[in-house]
């Protein structure tokens, strides 16, 4: 069988009202696009007819060949929609190559080849495009930490001799402190720019980001929040 290649437009978050509409993140330049290629196709190459019939809160709504029922909707939750790529719009010989579906699940590296993360959304809310990054979750804040002073971290915690004095002692003049643990794995929004973003390698799986001052700091605690208020 051969295998035709395929580009996610967007996954199904869930019903919305009574009568089959699904609600649906869509990976497209234009989200009312995902609908407007063909028929879509699940991951195992089912494919049905969908219509769009308008947005709400981000998501695409759109009706279901078959899907009449509230119930119906709900159990295609999770469901990744593909296209055929042959079936998307050429691209401009003069852009980058690329759709922005093609940037979804892609590895975010910083410039020193450090994994941040990975893309989980393109966004546009009306000052420019945005990646929606979601960091890796054990990401060091910053990170200068080499694999020899991790495996003493994990001796250290293995052993029971880790406390909070040589988890967050400087070594070579940076501190390791991990983020908290209800920080880890959060996302940020990171600008679809040249600046920020130089390279983006679909071929390869990642794109490569050099982000401005503060923008991976971690959020301040809600107490620090209300000081600054007063």
């Amino acid at each position: 069988m051969i295998s035709v290649p395929r580009v996610l437009m967007g996954v199904v978050e869930g019903a919305h009202g009574v009568q089959g509409l699904v609600k649906v993140r869509s990976f497209a330049a234009e989200p009312a696009a995902i609908a407007a290629y063909g028929p879509l196709e699940c991951g195992d190459g089912k494919r049905f007819k969908a219509r769009y019939k308008g947005m709400v809160r981000g998501n695409v709504l759109l009706s279901v060949e078959g899907v009449t029922d509230r119930d119906q909707a709900q159990a295609l939750r999770g469901t990744e929609l593909f296209v055929p790529r042959a079936a998307l719009p050429g691209l401009d010989e003069e852009e980058d190559g690329f759709y922005h579906a093609d940037l979804i699940g892609l590895e975010v590296r910083l410039t020193d080849g450090q994994v941040l993360g990975s893309v989980t959304g393109v966004a546009d809310y009306g000052a420019g495009e945005l990646l929606e990054v979601r960091l890796v979750r054990d990401r060091l804040t910053p990170s200068h930490e080499s694999d020899t002073e991790l495996n003493v971290n994990r001796s250290l915690k293995q052993s029971g001799r880790a406390d909070s004095r040589s988890q967050s002692k400087p070594v070579n003049g940076f501190d390791f402190k991990r983020p908290a643990l209800e920080d880890r794995g959060r996302t940020v929004l990171v600008p679809f720019t040249k600046a920020v973003v130089p390279e983006v390698n679909v071929a390869q799986g990642f794109v490569v980001v050099d982000p401005l001052p503060g923008l991976l700091d971690e959020p301040r605690k809600a107490d620090e929040d209300m000081e600054d208020a007063d």
